[in-house]
């Protein structure tokens, strides 16, 4: 049944009827809300009127109940959270009940309003409270029988909605004594922490304050402080922007939920350069910090490094180890050659004389530094070769020999002048050019081997105090050009095509970036290569029976901006020969090469291999 249009009219044959006393109007359906907090009952005002009436006096279906103000009362926040999802189980909650009239809505009373109605006789007229008898508008008496009785209104729901404002004054400069029961909290990538906590120079941040432009947090357990620590860093040399200028470590370690700043008697060493280059750093970890926090994981002491500028030109990191010592040679006897090359990764696993205190030992990477006694046939070339550049760098053979004789993890060096290098002729300027020895050092960038900035730096003073005042030299690592090819091959019957498709992928690799693969194998300046070599050198696979087309893919690097970072984007090229633009640069094997298998039909068509299918977000898509 629908809602009436009033009540009084509804419900009036109950109260005409002697059944209840008042009569009904729409007001007096009323309800209360009360809240339930730790099995107390606290009253929210007086009861309201449910339904509501329009400009004409007529019910409306909408019910808007409004409060303006919960009560004080005691609440208790260690028990709000509770595992059940049953709304009687919590601790707190409200109840909106009906609070009159007591009948509800006379769903009891109408079979006896009814009864009362149908039974009586002529003789059965409507009284008022005293007795006296009601008469109609035409002076007669109301007859109980001809009153018409409506079945009770049965209210349905269809939804409810509850939408509240709360506020509160919380005093942050309040002492730890007289700390407000409620708090602020800031919600940070891997915790929170109330912001009262946080106080920065009598400042107080709604939101989290990040100022630093890099962060590394190091979590460390079973940790007692006061006690130092010594941490591995191996960096991925040449990783980092070597045209930016390293930005300044700032380390701290977490107190609670504040970070506090090492001192400078806490900062034992630092061999990384500011972590530029592979190192141990060691540091004398306070008793002020603390492994029960909410800002981080609990259960670690954390340490965090940040820098505010120039972020990227830190290298990446490869890994990090705590419990790191360096280990020196020390010559027993050695034959002569054995510094010839680094000592690779593992080769100690202990020590000579057993330590109980210590469990393992490891050596995770290869050696550095080492440099063999000189031969004579070494001292033949260093001998003439000093007579020739007379230790003096003038031309470009004179920087190059001096970078090799006096840096032996210099590989190979090209010095380009201002005029070979496009500057200008007038310029005093030369741009030194190395390239790092990766033999046996099991680098991280295998196809583009880079020098650390900080050898570049070292590189640059050494040269500076041979050279002329007015020279300008710029040591630099190479530019390295990487191209993708995509081609389309058919694998001979019976291969094992995927097991082939990464197989020509690595061997594609290693024919264009031989060095990463072999120690023979030459890096050079300037070079380029012709798509029919790779497409000879694609079908002189034993497992390849053919190749269909192949397509050179550029890429090409937009400027860095003031952050450092650089935007990279891919085309494919027309051009049937890949090639540098630049003195200083080398061709490498891009990590991946886009590879599509043809049909087992011997004739081949181009338009196969076109449409959505064969096309990728990289090289046929732009993003912008």
């Amino acid at each position: 049944m629908g809602l009436p249009k009033d009540f009084s009219t509804h419900y009036e044959a109950y109260s005409r009827a002697g059944v209840i006393t008042n009569a009904i109007a729409n007001d007096s359906f009323q309800a209360s809300l009360k809240l339930r907090n730790n099995r107390s009952l606290v009253d929210i005002e007086t009861s309201k009127p449910i339904f509501a009436q329009d400009g004409d006096n007529k019910l409306s279906n909408a019910i808007y109940l409004n409060y303006n103000k919960i009560p004080d009362y005691s609440l208790d926040t260690s028990t709000l959270e509770t595992e059940t999802d049953d709304p009687f189980e919590q601790n707190r909650y409200f109840i909106l009940e009906l609070a009159s009239p007591d009948f509800a809505f006379a769903h009891d009373l109408y079979p006896i309003v009814l009864n009362k109605v149908t039974s009586a006789t002529d003789k059965d007229v409507v009284k008022d409270k005293d007795g006296t008898k009601v008469k109609d508008k035409d002076g007669k008496d109301i007859k109980i029988k001809s009153l018409t009785v409506y079945p009770p209104y049965t209210p349905e729901v269809k939804a409810i909605y509850l939408d509240y404002t709360a506020s509160e004054e919380i005093d942050l400069q309040a002492s730890q004594s007289e700390q407000e029961p409620s708090k602020i909290f800031q919600l940070n990538p891997f915790g929170y922490a109330d912001i009262q906590t946080l106080n920065q120079d009598n400042q107080y941040y709604l939101l989290p304050n990040y100022q630093e432009q890099g962060t590394l947090y190091i979590g460390i357990r079973n940790l007692q402080p006061p006690q130092n620590i010594s941490i591995l860093f191996q960096m991925i040399p040449g990783s980092g922007n070597g045209e930016l200028i390293p930005p300044q470590i700032h380390w701290s370690y977490l107190s609670g939920n504040s970070w506090q700043k090492f001192q400078d008697t806490e900062m034992l060493s630092d061999s990384t350069n500011g972590l530029v280059d592979s190192g141990i750093i060691r540091l004398s970890i306070p008793d002020k910090a603390t492994s029960q926090h909410n800002l981080l994981p609990s259960g670690l002491h954390w340490l965090r490094a940040t820098v505010t500028e120039n972020a990227a030109a830190i290298p990446d990191t490869l890994d990090i180890k705590t419990q790191a010592v360096r280990a020196t040679f020390v010559n027993q006897g050695n034959a002569a050659d054995h510094l010839s090359k680094p000592l690779p990764a593992n080769s100690i696993q202990g020590f000579v004389t057993r330590d109980p205190a210590i469990n393992t030992v490891q050596q995770p990477y290869s050696s550095f530094g080492g440099k063999p006694k000189e031969d004579n046939r070494a001292f033949t070339m260093r001998v003439s070769e000093r007579l020739r550049h007379k230790q003096r760098a003038i031309t470009a053979w004179d920087y190059e020999r001096l970078v090799l004789e006096h840096f032996p993890q210099i590989y190979k060096v090209k010095c380009i002048t201002s005029a070979a290098g496009n500057h200008n002729p007038g310029d005093a300027k030369v741009t030194v050019v190395v390239i790092p020895d990766v033999a046996n050092t099991a680098p991280f960038f295998p196809l583009e081997p880079k020098a650390p900035s900080y050898l570049l730096k070292e590189i640059q003073a050494y040269l500076q105090n041979y050279t002329s005042p007015f020279v300008q030299i710029v040591v630099k690592n190479p530019r390295y050009k990487p191209i993708q090819y995509k081609v389309g091959i058919r694998f001979r019957a019976g291969s094992d095509q995927g097991n082939y498709l990464k197989q020509l992928n690595e061997d594609i690799k290693r024919f264009l970036s031989p060095w990463a693969y072999e120690e023979q194998a030459d890096i050079t300046f300037g070079s380029s290569i012709p798509n029919s070599s790779v497409i000879h050198f694609i079908k002189k696979r034993s497992y390849v029976d053919d190749v269909g087309y192949l397509k050179l893919i550029e890429q090409v690097a937009i400027k860095a901006g003031s952050g450092g970072k650089s935007d990279i984007y891919y085309r494919v090229i027309p051009s049937n020969l890949a090639q540098v633009q630049h003195p200083d640069s080398i061709l490498v094997s891009a990590p991946q090469h886009i590879i599509y298998l043809m049909g087992t039909e011997k004739s081949y068509d181009e338009e196969d291999f076109e449409g959505i299918g064969y096309m990728s977000i990289v090289t046929d898509f732009k993003v912008i």
